[in-house]
């Protein structure tokens, strides 16, 4: 449980977290919490519970369906989620099969990921507030 609210909430899934603890440790030093998940399946079972700001995936998987098949379940379920690929090795062919998708991004560096995330969360929190106020 959250003991205050944080600057953003991140949905992150990839089979292979240890991968990410750097980017992880450094988004919590940003106030923003990530919430990590190997597989769709998990991962779906939180998203509406969550609300996450930003959804972040690997493509490939050992096992399982990919983070294409997850790109399209959270469509379904929330069109304007932020939808981050984040991946050492972008081929052509993912690059195009992800915009084509809806992925709002595709981010190979730690450092873009960690601003980016940052830019998304705001945007979605502003947007909200905005929301709230007008209703």
């Amino acid at each position: 449980k959250l003991t205050s609210l944080p600057a953003g909430v991140v949905l992150w899934v990839d089979d292979h977290q240890a991968n990410n603890i750097n980017e992880r440790l450094a988004l919590a030093k940003l106030g923003i919490h990530c919430e990590c998940y190997s597989n769709n399946d998990e991962a779906m079972s939180v998203l509406e519970r969550l609300n996450p700001d930003i959804v972040i995936s690997d493509i490939g998987r050992d096992s399982g369906s990919d983070g294409f098949h997850l790109l399209k379940l959270v469509r379904q379920k929330s069109p304007d989620l932020c939808f981050v690929f984040y991946t050492l090795s972008p081929n052509q062919e993912r690059l195009q099969r992800a915009s084509l998708d809806g992925a709002t991004a595709i981010i190979e560096l730690p450092d873009e990921l960690l601003q980016k995330v940052q830019t998304y969360t705001a945007m979605r929190r502003n947007r909200n507030r905005s929301h709230r106020r007008a209703a």
